[in-house]
């Protein structure tokens, strides 16, 4: 929308005394971002998935591509330093790149094949369970059908040991 810069701080003042976005300014006061409470950017995500679904699968796969070329979690990582890297499985499954992104990010620096280090070292059941379900379809039922028979398995055989592991018996 065409807007002039005094009617477009008027919106963002608006908006932000309403707490529906959250203006970022310098010192100078210059804008430097704009942060859209958690509702409606998931109003606009849903918006975009379903009448654009290849530019929601294109921003996914950004993101997915930015967060593993900017992780450097190094040989004995954290499990803080791990995080961009469980994003970035969500990210990856939500573009469409389910077996890539098991193979290369999940099992292969998350989990480091196996060594299953993040739950073994970190005790991260949880957070891997969490990324685990990305690739479910259907929570702890249906997964993606873009996974081989092989990862199909093993991604089965991994939700029931976490689920075990954090005491949701009924579940696994």
């Amino acid at each position: 929308v065409a807007l002039d810069e005094p009617h477009r701080n008027s919106a963002f003042k608006r908006l932000e005394a309403a707490k529906l976005l959250t203006v970022n300014r310098d010192a100078s006061g210059a804008l430097v971002s704009l942060d859209a409470h958690p509702h409606i950017r998931e109003y606009f995500a849903k918006q975009l998935r379903e009448k654009n679904p290849d530019a929601w699968r294109a921003a996914h796969r950004r993101l997915y591509e930015h967060l593993c070329a900017s992780t450097q979690e190094g040989d004995q990582p954290t499990l803080e330093a791990l995080q961009p890297l469980y994003q970035a499985v969500a990210h990856g499954c939500q573009a469409g790149l389910q077996e890539e992104t098991f193979r290369q990010v999940y099992y292969g620096r998350i989990t480091r094949g196996g060594e299953y280090y993040s739950f073994r070292k970190l005790g991260a059941f949880g957070s891997d369970l969490g990324a685990v379900a990305c690739f479910f379809r259907q929570p702890w039922k249906t997964l993606g059908e873009q996974l081989s028979d092989e990862v199909q398995g093993g991604l089965l055989a991994q939700t029931a040991f976490y689920l075990r592991a954090l005491g949701r018996l009924a579940e696994s």
